[in-house]
């Protein structure tokens, strides 16, 4: 739609009174078709429609355009009016705590998304933000720990449990990284294929003037440097035992 043409349409609906609930009603509507396009038009509608009669969904719609718009102190100022307006839409403090993230004011993020939480323990958003935020300030036990509770009540999220790996792994917590890394490799159909397939192929195949599979493994652990630890994990994972293949190549990782 062309701009002048929006404006043109903005201006019809104009001049708005105090008691003009059906005028306000048709900026509603107008807000509501704007919104996906033309952001600017949208919040001019909904705050001229605020202006009528305040209401805390519009104040929420105004937040969340302006966090749309990478306009964040502006998002934070409507939620925060939407807020005192209806306490207990805790949507306006999942988007606000979206927008203190964004600002880099963290203790405000963790506020909203706690609150968020409170209503409603399971919020996917929520948990996850917070806990992605408690791992930027190196609390990864309690960031592993929302996101176990949170993995239990969506157990057919694989994101969750990808996200948990992922900050595990970026711990350098080894053991509890291979955990992670083998429960989704129990639920992946993919990893379960690759599983069949190793352990339909015989292992004499892999034996050489080195000595057989079983053999090797022996002699590489009598000497667990990175080098042989990474050779351990490959020799695990020729043999069929991913298990020990992700042990041994997590615990390599941490061998200097």
């Amino acid at each position: 739609m062309d701009k002048n043409l929006i404006e043109k349409d903005l201006s019809s609906l104009a001049p708005l009174t105090e008691g003009d609930l059906a005028r306000r009603e048709k900026l509603i509507a107008k807000g509501i078709e704007l919104s996906g396009s033309h952001i600017d038009s949208a919040v001019k509608c909904f705050t001229a429609a605020a202006e009528i009669k305040e209401d805390y969904l519009l104040f929420y719609n105004i937040g969340c355009l302006y966090y749309k718009k990478n306009d964040y102190k502006k998002g934070v100022i409507n939620l925060e009016k939407s807020r005192k307006l209806n306490p207990d839409f805790f949507m306006s403090s999942l988007i606000t705590g979206l927008c203190y993230s964004r600002l880099q004011n963290i203790k405000a993020a963790r506020s909203n998304f706690i609150n968020v939480l409170m209503h409603d323990p399971d919020n996917r958003i929520a948990a996850t933000a917070l806990s992605i935020l408690l791992q930027n300030q190196g609390k990864i036990s309690e960031s592993v720990k929302l996101l176990n509770r949170l993995s239990k009540a969506h157990k057919d999220d694989k994101g969750i449990k990808k996200l948990k790996t992922d900050i595990l792994f970026s711990s350098e917590n080894s053991e509890e990284t291979a955990a992670a890394i083998k429960e989704i490799k129990r639920e992946s159909e993919a990893y379960r294929s690759y599983d069949d397939y190793i352990n339909s192929v015989p292992v004499d195949i892999y034996n050489d003037k080195y000595g057989t599979l079983s053999e090797k493994i022996t002699t590489l652990e009598t000497n667990k440097t990175q080098k042989n630890l990474i050779s351990l994990s490959l020799c695990h994972l020729l043999k069929g035992d991913t298990d020990s293949a992700i042990d041994f190549l997590l615990q390599a990782r941490g061998v200097i």
